[in-house]
């Protein structure tokens, strides 16, 4: 029996444009069950920067990263990785 937990993930390569529900949508239209979603945004112009975080219930984060990593979000090719900000054994 697979053993799903809420895993954060860290998603570079955002359009300018991205918002926190195309992360959403990119995640979902993939099957998978989507907690939270954070696309960071520069204060003065309101912009995606380029990054963001995305909170997944899985039971396979290689499986997860293979899918995801290079699916296109509002025309560019997402990176994904495993977030180490939030890994419990990260010692910052």
């Amino acid at each position: 029996m697979s053993k799903y937990i809420e895993q954060t993930f860290f998603v570079g390569n955002l359009h300018f444009d991205a918002k926190d529900s195309d992360l959403t949508e990119a995640f979902r239209s993939h099957g998978y069950k989507v907690g939270t979603t954070k696309v960071a945004r520069d204060k003065a112009s309101d912009r995606s920067m380029g990054f963001g975080f995305v909170t997944v219930l899985c039971d396979d984060e290689d499986a997860l990263l293979s899918e995801m990593y290079g699916v296109e979000v509002l025309g560019r090719p997402i990176r994904v990785q495993i977030s180490t900000s939030m890994r419990p054994d990260n010692k910052n």
